[in-house]
């Protein structure tokens, strides 16, 4: 269906999705369904969920619950389920699920009988459950095995982790093993982290945030289950995790997993390795994470003291309501009013600066600290897909992106070559040094962008060694060798701004 709205929208169509369940793609997790759901809005996409079609009219169509959508025409695209006539017909077992079922040789109840393919149901090892898995991979590597075994092999089928991806307009989201839900049904303890991190190096052109859900069960830290989203790098993600769950890869194992790597491709931590590092530490309580579909649950029960912790810009767009906005900085400082003995819990953009914060106050002897899971990325997902009951969690605005646009990578037009602005004839030169993509997101008002790479150049390009030039990035560590790059070239009164928090608490508004 979602590939059939991409096509449509290509050709110019108003397009309307309408989908019974409560979120797209049912089978992905809140937040990963909200980045989907972002993408279809972005694109101009109409969605109708939680609800049906009822009723076909001459131009139009009635929902279930009594919208009326104007339509030219109605695509439907319920799926497909076996109609196992044959095998009824020849007194065959058939399973709970509405497969035909096979044992691990792929052998039906009459032994001269062998099936494959998305008709047939069999036992799940992981689950305890007869499943269907009606995938073009499965059903290829079974027609081998039953051909085989039908003129004497033994070879066994081994159910699969159940990877699948899709690819919307630009976005794209993959799933392998077992989801949340799917887990807990089959009677696994579970546990699960997000995290976003660039798909490569960011200074390499065309890194964007890759987004990943680990799933593990508790007592032996097996993989179990995994969830990838993002515009780049999302399949050999998803691969390697599928192929983690396979092996039967722990949480350390995953960690430890060599990945290749050159700036062009990945970074020296891949974002699987990372997931690894990031569920060791929470699974271990050095960095107890919570994540955005349990958000709720935990601000009911904990009433914590919750602290944003990103740039006045970012909060300023959307925010979790009744949070505190505090930059890393000003929080050292005051950390004596923070109420003694009460929870913390901790946001950021992404999950790791507030992993950052939350070893500080650890350090300084606050016991009860937590990090929201993949920051208000994830929160954010997680309500414009599923939305909290009484949360008040602010949404970006819808993009308006163009079909003609999808051959165009997202985000290669921002090449960092140029910048932004030019400098104000009087005052400070402020120099922002974060990435095109960073700094698209929000700077400080009259920044200009120069990325570490041509920051010398354009130096020498100005001359004038006496002007004060303030150089900030997002913690202060980029802008740090920013100022150390000028002052190697004769620059005399260069300061390092530190992060864009600190930028914005002393440049006036």
């Amino acid at each position: 269906g979602l590939e059939m709205v991409e096509a449509l929208v290509k050709r110019g169509i108003n397009v309307t999705l309408v989908e019974m369940a409560p979120q797209v793609l049912p089978n992905l997790e809140g937040e990963f369904a909200g980045f989907i759901t972002k993408e279809l809005l972005d694109y101009g996409v109409k969605l109708k969920l939680g609800t049906s079609l009822h009723e076909i009219k001459d131009s139009h169509a009635v929902l279930s619950d009594g919208t009326v959508v104007e339509a030219d025409f109605v695509l439907l695209s319920v799926g497909v389920r076996p109609t196992l006539q044959l095998a009824k017909d020849a007194n065959l077992t058939l399973g709970d699920s509405g497969g035909l079922l096979v044992d691990e040789q792929l052998q039906t109840s009459d032994p001269a009988i062998y099936a494959a393919g998305d008709m047939v149901e069999i036992l799940d090892s992981d689950s305890g459950k007869s499943i269907r898995v009606p995938l073009a991979g499965p059903a290829n590597r079974q027609g081998r095995i039953a051909g085989e075994n039908a003129v004497g092999g033994k070879r066994l089928y081994k159910v699969p982790s159940n990877s699948s991806i899709v690819r919307v307009f630009n976005a794209v989201a993959g799933s392998t093993g077992l989801n949340l839900r799917g887990a807990k049904s089959s009677g696994l303890d579970v546990d699960a982290i997000v995290i976003h991190k660039a798909s490569h190096t960011s200074y390499f052109k065309g890194a964007e945030k890759v987004s990943v859900m680990l799933i593990w069960e508790k007592e032996s830290k097996k993989i179990v289950g995994a969830q990838v989203a993002g515009y780049v790098g999302v399949d050999k993600r998803i691969d390697v995790l599928a192929t983690a769950i396979a092996g039967g890869l722990t949480l350390e194992d995953l960690g430890e997993l060599g990945l290749s790597y050159a700036p062009p491709f990945n970074s020296p931590n891949d974002p699987v390795n990372m997931a690894a590092f990031t569920a060791v530490n929470h699974y271990t309580n050095f960095s107890p994470a919570i994540l955005a579909q349990n958000l709720e649950e935990f601000i009911n029960h904990k009433q914590p003291v919750i602290i944003d912790l990103r740039d006045p810009i970012s909060y300023s767009k959307a925010n979790l309501y009744s949070s505190n906005n505090i930059g890393q900085g000003a929080l050292r400082e005051n950390l004596d009013r923070i109420p003694e003995g009460a929870p913390v819990l901790l946001i950021s953009d992404d999950g790791q600066r507030s992993h950052v914060v939350l070893r500080m106050l650890k350090g300084a002897g606050f016991d009860e600290v937590y990090n929201l899971s993949g920051g208000y990325t994830s929160i954010e997902r997680y309500e414009r897909a599923i939305g909290y009951n009484r949360l008040g969690v602010g949404l970006y605005p819808v993009e308006k992106k163009k079909a003609h646009e999808l051959e165009v990578p997202k985000g290669v037009e921002l090449t960092g070559d140029e910048p932004a602005c030019s400098p104000d004839e009087e005052g400070p030169v402020i120099v922002d040094v974060r990435t095109p993509m960073e700094f698209a997101m929000g700077a400080c008002p009259g920044a200009i962008n120069i990325g570490l790479d041509g920051l010398k150049k354009w130096g020498q390009d100005l001359g004038d060694q006496e002007r004060e030039v303030i150089v900030y990035c997002a913690t202060g560590a980029r802008s740090s060798y920013g100022v150390r790059l000028l002052e190697q070239i004769g620059f005399k009164n260069v300061t390092n701004g530190g992060g864009l928090h600190d930028m914005m608490e002393i440049i006036p508004q």
